[in-house]
């Protein structure tokens, strides 16, 4: 995800766009009863009129469950390592999120917590985002068992 994406963030992205973008993410998506659950039980599909989320929710909720879009950044890496090598996009890419005004950016208009910055970056495997992701799951039940 680019800090700075020229889509606003309350770029809206009806109901019924969400399971083909998830689909065409995962193969397995029609039989991954977890990414089901994720997509329709977590993810907060405002209901009536305006079914489905805009793109800062869609943003803030791949960081809290980065199994969702995991794919896509999968793909990035192995296409950076193929493509110039590792060294040639650390020194344009991954340096480039130190910049604080960065961070600033993404967390005004998306509100992703700064030790989320970067995440994708430290999540070598599908297991990792998997873990984060149950990791998160599970905070936010004990959360809603507590209230």
């Amino acid at each position: 995800l680019t800090q700075k994406p020229n889509i606003e963030p309350n770029y809206f992205m009806n109901e019924g766009m969400l399971p083909p973008f998830f689909e065409a993410i995962h193969r397995n998506f029609r039989s991954d009863k977890y990414l089901r659950y994720l997509v329709n039980e977590l993810l907060p599909i405002k209901e009536g009129e305006d079914m489905g989320l805009t793109l800062a929710e869609l943003i803030r909720y791949a960081y809290k469950y980065p199994v969702l879009l995991f794919p896509i950044f999968d793909f990035q890496k192995m296409w950076r390592r193929k493509m110039f090598g590792e060294h040639f996009w650390s020194e344009r890419v991954f340096e480039a999120h130190e910049r604080p005004e960065e961070y600033e950016d993404a967390r005004s208009k998306y509100g992703i917590p700064s030790e989320d910055f970067n995440l994708f970056a430290r999540l070598p495997t599908t297991k990792s985002a998997w873990t984060h992701t149950a990791r998160n799951v599970t905070l936010d039940l004990l959360a809603e068992r507590s209230r």
